[in-house]
């Protein structure tokens, strides 16, 4: 059974860091490494920022081609899912700056235009309801709540991304825990 062992497992795995150096010194396979460890995790940050999968591919596809732009302006040092992550938000907000803000009506239309609880089962409804409170999120809330949810980044790290303090990034996470609370008891 010992041949059938891979010396693999025995070496330490390549850091994401060390992945995108060599993909920015040309490496494409370096960089189908870091797509593969990372596609999961940014589609599903950006179709539970937007409520519309189509833009949420694109937003998506966009990030990605923004990345690979910017390779060779990755340092040695940064966090590479940091680094990544603050690309993909600064990609949503000029997504959002594009967009004309959604009225209170036009957000009520957006939430009617899902299945009613007689069509699910219980476990679905809150699932619906989870998702429905994440989109209701001021998006300050929301994107901070999706980068540790998604991410598992650390809150200092969610801070470099969005551009604030260590504090606020607690506030945020707490006042959207809190709001997504009362969306699952009402």
């Amino acid at each position: 059974m010992l041949r059938g062992i891979s010396y693999a497992h025995r070496m330490p795995e390549i850091t994401d860091e060390q992945l995108m150096q060599r993909y920015a010194g040309g490496d494409t396979q370096a960089f189908e490494q870091l797509y593969a460890r990372h596609r999961g995790a940014m589609y599903r940050y950006f179709s539970r920022q937007l409520n519309e999968p189509a833009s949420a591919n694109d937003l998506y596809q966009g990030a990605w081609e923004k990345i690979i732009r910017s390779r060779r302006s990755f340092r040695a040092g940064t966090p590479f899912t940091a680094w990544m992550y603050r690309i993909a938000h600064n990609h949503l907000v000029d997504h959002y700056r594009r967009q004309r803000p959604l009225d209170a009506r036009e957000m009520d239309g957006i939430a009617d235009q899902q299945p009613g609880p007689s069509q699910r089962a219980i476990e679905e409804q809150q699932n619906e309801h989870l998702r429905a409170g994440i989109y209701s999120l001021p998006a300050e809330q929301r994107t901070t709540l999706l980068l540790k949810l998604e991410t598992g980044l650390k809150l200092e790290e969610i801070a470099s991304v969005t551009g604030v303090n260590r504090e606020t990034v607690k506030s945020r996470l707490r006042y959207a825990v809190n709001k997504l609370k009362g969306c699952l008891v009402e």
